[in-house]
């Protein structure tokens, strides 16, 4: 699982390498799932401080096949990403 904090609000991605399911929590509370084994886009809005956010989260394989990576955007600019 992926955590990170981004203005005081936890942000985490659960990745279910064997399963395909993915998960995206926002202060623990599930704001997006979906089955896949490719990977795939997670999108999602919420509001920070009173102005609203976009976010979203890009799950998808590697070149070797052998795991997967995660970008995160907010508002379209990467905050995360371990591509």
């Amino acid at each position: 699982m992926i955590t990170m904090l981004d203005e005081g609000r936890e942000l985490q991605i659960s990745i279910g390498y064997w399963s395909g399911r993915e998960k995206v929590f926002l202060d623990k509370q599930c704001v997006s799932s979906k089955w896949s084994m490719g990977g795939c886009h997670h999108m999602f809005n919420n509001e920070t401080s009173g102005s609203p956010v976009n976010y979203e989260v890009e799950i998808g394989l590697r070149w070797h096949w052998l795991g997967k990576y995660v970008v995160i955007r907010k508002n379209g600019s990467i905050i995360f990403t371990d591509k």
